[in-house]
C-alpha cells in the first residue's frame, strides 16, 4: 500500500478485538506480507489489542513487514497482549519465543533486532523483573517499576525480545489477547466463521512466580532451606496474582548438572551461570531455584534468604572488690545471652580492673558462635566498695614426731630423742639414731637401723655396753691406823654402807699419792638435723632434742655433795702430811 509519488501518510490500524490472519505460501523477492512504500511517505502501523493478528509464511521465509527505505514508519503496539514468534523452519504450534507486552514503539521496523530499531518496550508484569522490565533510549532501565506486581529478580524475556524480535526473519509472528489457549478464535460471529490458531503458549511464558524471603538460622546451609517456601504466588497472563495450584509446582535449588542447558537457552549462550551460596550462611543473601510447571516448562527465580543475625547486647554486671572475672561473668554481661544459639561461648578480651571500687568500668567480651564467627561487645562492670570476705590463710601441715627410745640390755630407757616431721610423711632417722647413741654403748648385734619410718612412730633402739663402763668407787687413803678414815659410816640413805658403791658425778682415783678427778660424761647431746624424708622431696627441718638420761645418771645434789666430800678429804690429807 502507498502512493509512489509520496507526500502522504500511510496508516494501518489493527484495533481492539480485531481478528486478522495473513498467510502466504509463496516466496517474494521484495516486499512483505505488509508493505508500505513510496518516496517521502510516512507510515504508521498501530497494533492496539487485537484479539488475534497472525502474519505467517507457510513456505520459504521472507519479510513479514516491508517499508520503503524512503518512508518513515512508526510501529506502535499498545497494551497488554501476547506476542509470539516462530523462528525460521519452526512450523510447530509452540513458538520459539512468547512475550507479554504492555507497550512498544519503534521508528525502524526493518531492523534485524529490536535493540537496533530505535524503540522502546515495556514488558507485562508476568514477565518483567528487576533490571529486566523496560528498554528506552537505547538502554535497559535499571530497578523495578514503581507500581504493579513485579518480581524482584532478573527475568530472561526482555533480553530475548531485544535480541530476537524482528519482521524480517521469523517464520511467523502472532499478536493478540487470545493467544493463551489453543481454542479457535471467532473471525465473524454473525456467520460463525472461526480461525484455528494452532498455537501453544507454555506455562512458563504465561506465568511468573513471585518470591518471598525464606527465614533461617545463621550458620545454616542452603539445603536446610526449602525453596518451595520461597514461592508466594503466581502472576498470570491476566496480570493477576494467584495462589492457586502452587502445590503443582516443583521447586528445587539450581543444579548446574541438570539445569545449565535450559538456563543458557533462556538467558543466552553467553550468559553466566548463577552461583548459589555454599557452606554456612551467616548473612542475608539469595539463591537461584528452578520452578517446573505441570507442562514441563521451567522458570528460573531468585529467592531471598534471611538468616537470623545474632547481635549480642552488652550490659552491666556488679562484682565484689578484687573479684577475678570469669567466663560466667562474661556471659552475664551479655543481656540477650539466652537468645543466642546453643554452643555460643563467652570470653574476656579486655578485663576491667576490680582492685578498686567504681561504676561502669569498660570491658570487652568476645562472643563466639557455633558457626565459627565471633563479635566483640563492649560491657560495663561495677565494682562494689568495701571489704571482701577474708581469705583464710593456708593451714600449716599438721606436725608429728618420731620417738627414739634407747634401751639397754635390761630394757631400761637410757636416752630418748624426738624427730619432728609432717604427719602423713616418712623420714630416714638412721643418722640421728647413730649420732645419739649414749657413750659407752653400742648397737646390739643384729639390730638393723631403719631408714624409712612414718612420722608418729615410736622406736626402741637396742643397745649393749662397750665393756664395763660403770664408774669406780674412790679408794680412801690410810689414816695411819691401818683403817680407813671413813671406817665408821651411817647406814642411812644419805650415808650408804661401805659395802655399797656410791655412784658420783666424778670419781677420785689415788695414783702414786696423787688424786685425779675424772669428769663425768655428758648426759645431754644436741641432735643434728635429719636430712630429707625418704618419701618426700620437700625439705623437712627436723629438730631433735635429747631428753635427760635416766637410770645411772646422778642428780645435781649428789654431784655437789660428792665434790664437797672430796675437797674435805683432800684437805685432811694435806694437814696430815704437814704434821708428819
Amino acid at each position: 500500500m502507498g502512493n509512489k509519488n509520496g507526500n502522504s501518510q500511510l496508516v494501518l490500524n489493527i484495533n481492539q478485538g480485531a481478528v486478522v490472519d495473513l498467510q502466504d505460501a509463496t516466496s517474494q523477492d521484495s516486499g512483505g506480507l505488509i508493505s508500505l512504500i513510496g518516496e517521502n511517505n510516512s507510515g504508521k502501523i498501530v497494533i492496539d489489542q487485537p484479539a488475534y493478528l497472525n502474519i505467517q509464511r507457510t513456505g520459504t521465509t521472507g519479510n513479514l513487514l516491508y517499508t520503503d527505505a524512503e518512508a518513515n514508519t512508526d510501529l506502535i503496539i499498545n497494551g497488554n497482549l501476547m506476542l509470539a514468534q516462530w523462528n525460521e523452519s519452526n512450523t510447530s504450534a509452540t513458538p520459539t519465543y512468547a512475550w507479554s507486552i504492555t507497550n512498544a514503539t519503534s521508528t525502524d521496523p526493518n531492523a534485524d533486532k529490536f535493540s537496533s530499531a530505535n524503540g522502546s518496550v515495556t514488558l507485562g508484569p508476568n514477565q518483567a523483573g528487576k533490571d529486566s522490565f523496560k528498554f528506552e533510549n537505547n538502554s535497559i532501565v535499571s530497578g523495578t517499576p514503581e507500581s504493579g506486581e513485579y518480581v524482584n529478580y532478573e527475568t530472561p524475556y526482555l533480553n530475548q525480545f531485544l535480541n530476537n524480535f524482528n519482521f524480517s526473519t521469523p517464520q511467523r509472528l502472532t499478536f493478540g489477547t487470545q493467544l493463551y489457549d489453543n481454542s479457535n478464535v471467532m473471525l465473524h460471529p454473525e456467520f460463525d466463521i472461526k480461525i484455528e490458531k494452532n498455537i501453544t503458549i507454555n506455562d512458563a511464558q504465561k506465568d511468573q512466580p513471585k518470591t518471598e524471603a525464606i527465614n533461617g538460622e545463621a550458620g545454616s546451609t542452603l539445603n536446610s532451606f526449602d525453596p518451595k517456601e520461597g514461592i508466594s504466588s503466581i502472576i498470570n497472563q491476566n496480570y493477576a496474582t494467584s495462589t492457586d495450584n502452587l502445590n503443582d509446582l516443583k521447586v528445587n535449588w539450581y543444579n548446574s548438572a541438570t539445569d545449565k542447558e535450559e538456563y543458557l537457552k533462556q538467558f543466552g549462550a553467553n550468559s553466566s551461570e548463577p552461583t548459589n551460596p555454599t557452606g554456612a550462611i551467616n548473612e542475608n543473601t539469595s539463591a537461584v531455584a528452578t520452578v517446573t510447571y505441570p507442562d514441563g516448562s521451567v522458570d528460573f527465580v531468585v529467592i531471598p534468604l534471611k538468616v537470623k543475625e545474632y547481635v549480642p547486647t552488652g550490659g552491666n554486671i556488679t562484682v565484689d572488690l578484687n573479684h577475678e572475672l570469669t567466663a560466667d561473668d562474661a556471659k552475664d554481661a551479655i543481656t540477650n545471652a539466652a537468645e543466642l544459639p546453643d554452643g555460643t561461648t563467652y570470653a574476656w578480651k579486655e578485663k576491667p580492673s576490680t582492685t578498686n571500687a567504681g561504676e561502669n568500668k569498660t570491658g570487652i567480651v568476645t562472643v563466639s558462635f557455633p558457626d565459627g564467627s565471633s563479635k566483640d561487645v563492649e560491657v560495663q562492670v561495677t565494682v562494689r566498695p568495701g571489704s571482701v570476705d577474708p581469705v583464710e590463710p593456708d593451714k600449716p601441715t599438721p606436725q608429728g614426731t618420731i620417738i627414739l627410745n634407747y634401751r639397754d640390755e635390761n630394757g631400761n630407757i637410757i636416752n630418748t630423742v624426738t624427730i619432728s616431721g609432717d604427719q602423713g610423711t616418712s623420714l630416714d632417722p638412721s643418722e640421728t639414731i647413730k649420732s645419739n647413741i649414749p657413750e659407752g654403748y653400742q648397737l646390739k648385734d643384729g639390730y638393723e637401723v631403719p631408714t624409712n619410718v612414718a612420722v608418729g612412730t615410736e622406736l626402741d633402739i637396742q643397745l649393749v655396753k662397750i665393756g664395763d663402763s660403770a664408774p669406780s668407787q674412790p679408794t680412801l687413803p690410810d689414816n695411819g691406823d691401818g683403817d680407813s678414815n671413813n671406817n665408821e659410816s651411817s647406814t642411812s640413805p644419805d650415808n650408804p654402807t661401805n659395802s655399797e658403791k656410791v655412784p658420783t658425778s666424778s670419781s677420785l682415783v689415788q695414783n702414786n699419792n696423787a688424786l685425779t678427778t675424772v669428769a663425768p660424761k655428758a648426759t645431754t647431746q644436741k641432735l643434728a638435723s635429719v636430712g630429707q624424708s625418704s618419701t618426700s622431696s620437700n625439705d623437712n627441718k627436723q629438730a631433735a632434742e635429747i631428753l635427760p638420761q635416766t637410770g645411772r645418771t646422778q642428780s645435781l645434789v649428789g654431784i655437789i655433795g660428792a665434790l664437797v666430800g672430796g675437797l674435805g678429804l683432800l684437805l685432811g690429807l694435806i694437814l696430815k702430811k704437814k704434821k708428819d
